[in-house]
């Protein structure tokens, strides 16, 4: 039977972030004991009074408990409750006995005091004007979050986005819920197009409103991007948007389409057949634009530093290293030694960690500037593991920063001579993009991948693509030398 309750919070037994969940002890006017509520609450804080709209259910280990439906909270208009409620550390630096201060200065109109006539904290005693001035500011950011909170909840959106939204906006983030949530969905990383919509649609957004069509268009391209696509052809975008929003028109969406493009928002251009579009993301669109044309830069500038006889090194490698290299392996050897960026692929089992050994310790032989990389840890261990030398995450190579960015890119490019990439098939578009941005482009690449083997995580199959070009010099390796247990898995598995 839903009941409603009031009374004053004197104890938080549990907060979750996340989600807001919360388990409160509640003193109730004419109950000794107290009242164990829980549910989603806005921030509880001790001492402060709420009306609460529910049931008593009895649990099982916890006994009688008020499971919170609905919920208002106000702040306590008793001087005890305004002791406890300043103390309770609502604000940062406001412990219990500036509290205590703060209530013996101004009785129950303290609030109204830190609210709207905040110069008349120097009446309060050993308040300092550093420390007013941080009071200050610590009540309004106080009061910020709390305002916040509570529009957040009545969306049923937990603390965890307010916190990011304080993060991003600074000041006033409840004007971007309230006037463009959609926005949320492009600038906040974890809130999508369905949680963006359901607040403009609670704030009685017509449906067919431009921003919402073009914010489910960006959000299918999105989630198309996610699952691997640099782009989508225009017509799959937009029948794919329609299933989202059934109620919006092709007519409609094509048009919000045209305005997206001229926005710069999203990149169009012309597919293989007649009338056809290909839509791109900003960020995919430069992203490939870019490798493109580092790589034509890279081929067209000479090496920095060069192996002066490819096919002497290459019998010095095969001596000291006690190696018999196949025809196909010494032939990609070779174009390793003499293209400006190559391609080596090929199955499992036909002797690529072999010849990347080769090529490898060939190339230290000539400079110290050389490098060996791949996309994963795991992978990279093998690699440093096959050759002998030093190998390393791209990540880790181009320094990827906790705070986001890599050290290194076109201003702060990498002091290498050349640099081999195995397990090339797993670059996507932006990984590739970073990668190359950063390599000096006198440097040589060898790229070394199976194009059955793993995809990328991200959009784009950038090692494919280079071979499909017919551009790059490349040496497919087909003759098999093993076909270890973990080989046959793998190519069962294709």
């Amino acid at each position: 039977m839903t009941e409603t309750i009031s009374g004053q919070i004197q104890k938080v037994n549990y907060l979750n972030d996340e989600s807001g969940f919360s388990v409160v002890s509640l003193k109730v006017p004419g109950q000794n004991a107290a009242v164990t509520a829980l549910g989603r609450l806005v921030s509880p804080t001790v001492g402060e009074d709420v009306e609460l709209t529910g049931e008593f259910k009895r649990h099982p280990k916890y006994g009688m408990q008020f499971e919170v439906e609905n919920y208002q909270a106000r702040p306590p208009c008793t001087e005890s409750g305004l002791r406890k409620y300043l103390g309770s550390g609502l604000i940062k630096g406001v412990g219990p006995v500036l509290a205590g201060r703060l209530v013996e200065a101004f009785g129950n109109k303290v609030l109204t005091v830190l609210d709207k006539d905040p110069a008349r904290l120097t009446d309060v005693p050993g308040l300092g004007p550093v420390r007013r001035e941080r009071l200050i500011e610590a009540w309004r950011a106080s009061s910020e979050m709390r305002d916040l909170l509570s529009l957040l909840s009545s969306y049923d959106l937990g603390p965890a986005l307010a916190t990011k939204l304080l993060k991003r906006y600074g000041r006033d983030p409840a004007d971007v819920v309230r006037n463009d949530p959609y926005r949320l969905s492009y600038e906040i990383f974890g809130v999508g197009f369905l949680t963006a919509d359901k607040i403009a649609r609670r704030q009685g957004l017509a449906p067919d409103a431009p921003q919402r069509l073009e914010a489910a268009l960006v959000f299918r391209l999105d989630d198309g991007i996610n699952k691997g696509h640099d782009y989508l052809p225009s017509k799959d975008l937009v029948e794919g948007t329609m299933e989202l929003i059934p109620e919006a028109s092709k007519r409609d969406l094509e048009a919000a389409l045209a305005r997206l493009s001229l926005s710069g928002r999203i990149v169009s251009e012309k597919g293989e057949s007649p009338g056809s579009l290909l839509v791109y993301s900003s960020q995919t669109h430069r992203a490939e634009k870019f490798v493109a044309m580092n790589i034509a830069e890279m081929m067209r500038a000479n090496f920095a530093k060069s192996v002066p006889r490819p096919q002497r090194a290459l019998e010095w490698v095969e001596k000291s290293l006690s190696l018999t290299l196949s025809e196909d392996q010494r032939e990609a050897v070779l174009l390793s030694l003499t293209s400006k960026i190559s391609i080596v692929t090929g199955g499992p089992g036909t002797g690529k960690t072999t010849m990347t050994r080769a090529i490898a310790n060939i190339w230290k032989a000539v400079t110290p500037k050389v490098a060996l990389a791949a996309p994963t840890g795991r992978a990279a261990k093998r690699l440093a593991q096959a050759t002998g030398m030093p190998a390393a995450t791209i990540h880790r190579l181009l320094e990827f920063s906790k705070q986001g960015g890599f050290v290194h890119g076109p201003n702060n490019p990498l002091d290498l001579d050349m640099l081999l990439v195995d397990e090339a098939s797993m670059l996507d578009i932006f990984l590739a993009n970073q990668l190359l941005g950063s390599l000096p482009k006198e440097a040589a690449l060898v790229l070394v991948g199976d194009m059955d083997q793993l995809p990328p995580v991200g959009p784009g199959r950038v090692f494919g693509d280079l071979l499909d070009s017919k551009k790059i010099p490349c040496k497919r390796l087909t003759k098999i030398f093993r076909q270890a247990e973990e080989s046959l898995i793998v190519t069962a598995a294709h």
